[in-house]
C-alpha cells in the first residue's frame, strides 16, 4: 500500500528524471510537501506546492502566482476569480488569509498514478496561473 512518503519519492524521481529542481519537507501526519518555483512567460515567479497526503490516497496542489491583493481591490479580484473559475476547468482561484491569490486542485492517487498525476496537475496549474496573470494585473491596476 502506498504512503505519502512513497508517492512523494515516486514524484521526486520523476522530477529528477526531468531535471526539475524542488525541495521537500515532511509535514504532520505523514504528509509530504514538494515545492517548486517556476519562471513563467507572464508571471515573474509561480510557486507550486504539492502536498501528498500521508495515507497515500490523494494530493493537494497549490499555485501562488505572487499576486497580493490590497483590501480595496479584493471585490474586483473576487469577481475576476469567479470568471476564472468558470473559464479554467482544472483550477479554483481564491484569495487566502494574506490576500494572496491561490490556485488549487486536488486529486485521488494510487501508487501507479501518483508521479504522473502530480506532475501533470502541477504543469496545468502553472500554465493556468501564467495565462490568468495578465487578467489579475489588469484588475489590480484598474
Amino acid at each position: 500500500m502506498a504512503s505519502g512518503a512513497s508517492n512523494a519519492q515516486l514524484f521526486c524521481d520523476l522530477l529528477d528524471e526531468k531535471e526539475i529542481k524542488y525541495q521537500t519537507n515532511d509535514l504532520q501526519d505523514g504528509d509530504v510537501l514538494v515545492q517548486m518555483s517556476w519562471n513563467a512567460e507572464n508571471a515573474p515567479t509561480i510557486e507550486i506546492y504539492v502536498i501528498l497526503d500521508g495515507d497515500g490516497e490523494s494530493c493537494a496542489i497549490r499555485a501562488l502566482p505572487q499576486v497580493r491583493v490590497p483590501e480595496n481591490k479584493l471585490e474586483g479580484i473576487w469577481s475576476l476569480a469567479n470568471s476564472l473559475n468558470a473559464r479554467f476547468r482544472w483550477a479554483r482561484f481564491y484569495t487566502d488569509s494574506d490576500n494572496d491569490v491561490v490556485l488549487q486542485c486536488d486529486a485521488v492517487l494510487t501508487e501507479t498514478t501518483a508521479a504522473d498525476v502530480c506532475f501533470e496537475l502541477s504543469l496545468r496549474l502553472l500554465n493556468i496561473a501564467d495565462e490568468a496573470y495578465p487578467d489579475m494585473m489588469k484588475q489590480l491596476w484598474a
